[in-house]
């Protein structure tokens, strides 16, 4: 009874021990996987950096300057014949504006509107 007591006990240890270890191996794992995903994305945010730095650097005047330098584009700056003055109203301009974008629309503010701030983002204005 007593060595059935002991087999019944060392199993039970060692199938818990090999759960445990199953487990533990499993914990190391995830975080190994968890690891080469911090490191992915450390190297695709390096990627972005690089890419955006190269952007503004082939946007920037200087790179523009040598750019057209070397192709001997002709550039100037606009000149007063090249500017058109224009004589209207600013109801006109309004009216003008209107006919050209139907699309925007003015809507009529209700209690709502005025309670619950109920804008879109472009008719948003601070509060004084």
């Amino acid at each position: 009874m007593n060595l059935k007591k002991f087999s019944v006990l060392c199993l039970t240890v060692t199938i818990f021990s090999l759960i445990y270890i199953q487990m533990q191996v499993m914990i190391y794992d995830l975080a190994y996987q968890a690891k080469q995903r911090e490191d992915q994305a450390l190297k695709l945010s390096d990627n972005n950096t690089h890419a955006t730095v190269n952007i503004a650097r082939l946007k920037s005047a200087q790179n523009l300057g040598a750019h057209f330098f070397d192709k001997n584009v002709d550039v100037d700056f606009a000149s007063r014949g090249n500017i058109i003055d224009v004589q209207a109203t600013p109801a006109e301009l309004v009216k003008a504006d209107r006919a050209v974008s139907p699309t925007i629309v003015k809507r009529a503010s209700s209690l709502l509107d005025k309670v619950f701030g109920f804008r879109s983002i472009a008719e948003a204005r601070p509060i004084r």
